[in-house]
């Protein structure tokens, strides 16, 4: 981006490198590139929505009277570290660790440490201080007894403030009320995966497959 936009230039050889040509970033570029990572960052949020819902609900319905004692002991050590935001945001992911071990799907639980790394640095910007944790703390709790309980409509609820706490502070963040972010569909559709080009041949009329192939010869034998 820095190099389109003319604040960088590439030069190749021995005696090549980057150069700044411009210390003026240009403010199309800036307010493009913001764009794009909050579009991303929605877009992990709403991820993340889907994820944790489902390995909440596996995990009520898996989890044993051990699982239930670990989640019981990881919110204690979350209560004890109200006064330090860094070491009860660590006892929050060990939280959200055990509610996935809990499930006992072993690729349940490697989605959820993906989610929890691509969720790390925003949480760490965002975090709200004493009150947060407060927030969580009771959250949690009220989780793990609905998850006990088997009360699917209830956890459904508790899950949903959860996941508010830090979408309502990303969209303050950026001048937004939650609703313009996060309610409705996506605003945009995620990159198509990528496609072989072998896979877009076979993909085409009889017609455009045979000329494909003809072409790829005459490029092989040239």
């Amino acid at each position: 981006m820095l190099e389109r936009s003319g604040v960088l230039q590439v030069k190749a050889g021995k005696k090549g490198g980057i150069f700044v040509v411009s210390e003026l970033l240009p403010h199309a570029a800036v307010a493009g590139s913001i764009a794009v990572e909050t579009d991303e960052v929605v877009e992990l949020l709403r991820g993340r929505r889907v994820v944790e819902t489902a390995v909440a609900h596996a995990a009520a319905a898996a989890a044993t009277a051990e699982d239930y004692a670990e989640l019981e002991r990881v919110l204690r050590l979350l209560e004890r570290q109200r006064g330090d935001a860094e070491a009860a945001l660590r006892a929050d992911a060990m939280f959200h660790s055990a509610i996935a071990r809990a499930t006992h799907n072993r690729l349940l639980v490697h989605t959820m440490r993906l989610v929890g790394r691509r969720l790390a640095p925003l949480r760490d910007m965002l975090a709200g201080g004493a009150g947060e944790i407060d927030a969580i703390i009771s959250v949690h709790a009220r989780q793990l007894r609905a998850m006990r309980n088997r009360e699917a409509a209830q956890l459904d609820a508790v899950l949903d403030e959860h996941f508010r706490m830090l979408e309502e502070r990303f969209a303050a963040a950026h001048h937004h009320e939650w609703g313009a972010l996060f309610a409705g569909p996506p605003r945009r559709q995620p990159a198509r995966p990528f496609e072989p080009p072998w896979q877009k041949i076979s993909s085409l009329p009889d017609g455009y497959r045979a000329h494909a192939f003809l072409e790829r010869l005459a490029a092989a034998g040239s």
